[in-house]
């Protein structure tokens, strides 16, 4: 396993292409993990269940397509359900010796400064809208879902780099091998002392 002394987060909207970087981080031999994965593992938790049932005032049992029809009509739905999450999801993804961590909620949780690099992947609007589509949403739902997310625009001011989807597969590689060559470049001027 390939290891950088860095630990960068992933995040962007909905259907930006965040996976993909990922499965090619891990191609490359790099520890990449996904706040998704966590996030998987805690709605088969009865007590979350049971909190997003009281939280969103949905009735049992709790699936996610109720919460995402909650959270599609009631924006203030989806923060009590990313507080819900949030907190427990960060601190498991900390507790890995990973050095891309995929967190598309990096920004609207505040989450940035514990790690090193953000880079935010980005396709633009009507490419996500695509993609929402392509995946069985609605025009109109994949909207609404995009409307919910931060813009794209303020997510890129965060930005150390910015990693284009909208492109062939080859310039996606090119770009996330030119981040970790960057990465490399700058632990070898400033190595870590330990």
């Amino acid at each position: 396993m390939k290891q950088l002394s860095h630990r960068v987060a992933i995040t962007g909207g909905a259907a930006s292409g965040k996976s993909v970087v990922l499965r090619y981080l891990r191609e490359l031999g790099y520890k990449a993990v996904s706040a998704d994965d966590y996030v998987s593992e805690l709605w088969e938790t009865p007590f979350i269940l049971s909190e997003i049932s009281r939280a969103l005032e949905i009735a049992q049992p709790v699936t996610r397509e109720k919460v995402r029809k909650k959270i599609l009509g009631d924006p203030s739905a989806r923060k009590s359900l990313n507080e819900i999450f949030h907190r427990e999801v960060l601190e498991r993804l900390l507790q890995t010796n990973a050095n891309f961590f995929e967190v598309p909620l990096l920004i609207e949780t505040c989450s940035q400064g514990v790690f090193d690099e953000t880079w935010v992947v980005s396709c633009g609007l009507e490419c996500q809208l695509e993609r929402l589509e392509e995946r069985g949403l609605s025009k109109e739902d994949a909207q609404k879902l995009i409307n919910t997310q931060l813009p794209e625009g303020v997510k890129v001011a965060f930005a150390h780099r910015i990693i284009r989807t909208n492109v062939e597969l080859s310039d996606v590689y090119r770009q996330v091998d030119e981040g970790i060559h960057h990465l490399g470049h700058h632990e070898r001027i400033n190595p870590v002392i330990g």
